[in-house]
């Protein structure tokens, strides 16, 4: 395994950073309001009494009438960052305005984000004159931290949508916008947190008024535990893969997931090659996702492949190894290779796929005496991932490379694996101290060995 891993860093860095850079669009100026027109953004309509502009707060074409009508001027967000898309937007808004206009409708609608905190904060204030010992009451104080991070940031954000616009791309543009609010501060996690819990009450509020039918998903930006992950050692790795194929020519029966084929054999070499997630990644990857490609300096064929389970997608760079797979995979599944069809059980529905997957390599591992490592932690398929990683790690690629390839941050990735991998990094200036020392004095004992400076720092370092 160790073997495949060995490609040069700087050729695959290289495209990853050409493809990194090219996505990376320019910088909206920074406006003294969130919601003020970009000047240079401001376009007519043609044969339309409407304007598209955009506004820092985001990404989005907004749309307004010239002039009044009935006394207001109507806006509205597009929904979209294509301006062709935005101009034909803006007909139809402009043609519905009209036909509200026939009818007797309102043309802008009060917005309910401040109602439902109204309603809120109306409540909680009732609730602090309860008594103490009452399951609903709440102290002042907390009324008061409520409050004023209601109208710290989220009155001025939200204080004129409505709550059905209010969707999780909304939450995430408000939160870059509160973190850089203040040039002269970012404000940290645990700030932007208590913003998002206020929020989170507020929508909770409008969803009992029935201003919404359901809640958006809000992030949380607390800091997480980390979570011990299993990884399969050389040896390891090459007992499972005589275990699947032993699974295969027997064509072993599976509880729930079908019967044992090449297929699994294929999964697993893929999925240690690549630096995917098998939870959502690998059941969601299509053809139409990856490209071959070749390194610029070394010449090496690999894949290029576009992860879309998480919600922010990335692309990612294979180890070489996988180009071979994935012709494999490619003949097994001949005929149902098109851009839209599944890498990985194409045949079934996403989540059948997903249970056959993660059943069958389960079943290898239990079959191979590999389901629980030396710290009696499961293994799954999951663990595939955290191997690549470790190796990479072991054999002294850049951290931060393999952070932006594997979609984690450097933090997270030292919390997960970096005691075991420091320990490893050590070892060879170790043992090549300890046979210098050797030579210089034979016989010498560990403890006069460790006395030597040079060797102190091979084990510290």
């Amino acid at each position: 395994m160790s073997a495949q891993l060995k490609f040069s860093i700087n050729g695959l860095l290289n495209p990853l950073k050409e493809i990194s850079s090219s996505m990376e669009g320019p910088m909206l100026e920074v406006q003294p309001s969130r919601t003020t027109p970009i000047q240079d953004s401001i376009e007519t309509v043609p044969g339309y009494p409407v304007q598209i502009y955009l506004i820092p707060a985001s990404r989005h074409y907004q749309v307004r009438t010239v002039g009044r009508m009935n006394g207001s001027r109507p806006r509205a967000s597009l929904k979209t960052e294509s301006r062709a898309t935005a101009l034909r937007a803006a007909k139809e808004w402009y043609n519905g305005l009209l036909l509200k206009q026939a009818k007797g409708e309102h043309l802008v609608d009060s917005p309910d984000f401040k109602k439902a905190a109204e309603e809120l904060f109306k409540e909680d204030e009732a609730r602090t004159t309860l008594d103490k010992t009452t399951k609903s009451h709440l102290s002042k104080s907390t009324h008061d931290n409520n409050l004023s991070v209601y109208n710290s940031s989220l009155v001025e954000y939200f204080g004129k949508m409505q709550c059905k616009n209010i969707r999780k791309s909304t939450i995430l543009e408000f939160v870059e916008w509160v973190r850089t609010k203040n040039e002269k501060k970012s404000l940290s996690d645990k700030t932007i947190n208590n913003q998002l819990m206020v929020l989170s009450k507020i929508l909770r509020k409008a969803l009992e008024l029935e201003y919404i039918s359901a809640l958006p998903p809000i992030p949380d930006l607390s800091p997480k535990k980390a979570a011990s992950r299993g990884w399969l050692i050389d040896e390891e790795f090459g007992k499972l893969c005589m275990t699947i194929d032993a699974m295969v020519v027997e064509g072993t029966p599976v509880h729930g997931a079908g019967q044992v084929t090449d297929e699994l054999k294929l999964i697993t070499l893929f999925a240690f090659n690549t630096f995917l997630r098998s939870s959502g990644d690998m059941k969601l990857l299509q053809h139409k996702h990856i490209q071959v490609k070749q390194a610029p300096e070394t010449g090496e064929s690999y894949l290029l492949i576009y992860a879309t389970a998480k919600s922010d997608p990335r692309y990612t760079v294979s180890l070489p190894a996988a180009v071979g797979i994935y012709n494999r995979l490619r003949q097994l599944h001949a005929g149902r290779t098109g851009p839209d069809d599944y890498v990985f059980f194409p045949g079934y529905a996403r989540t059948t796929a997903s249970t056959k997957m993660a059943k069958q390599f389960r079943m290898a591992l239990e079959r191979a005496n590999l389901r629980i490592d030396i710290k009696n932690q499961k293994r799954d398929l999951y663990s595939s991932r955290h191997t690549v990683i470790m190796n990479a790690l072991r054999i002294g690629m850049d951290i931060n490379w393999i952070a932006e390839n594997s979609g984690n941050s450097v933090e997270i990735i030292e919390a997960h694996y970096g005691s075991h991998y420091r320990a490893e990094m050590g070892i060879d200036r170790f043992v090549a101290a300890i046979n210098k020392n050797s030579a210089a004095e034979v016989g010498s004992t560990l403890e006069s060995v460790l006395a030597d400076e040079s060797l102190l720092e091979a084990v510290t370092s």
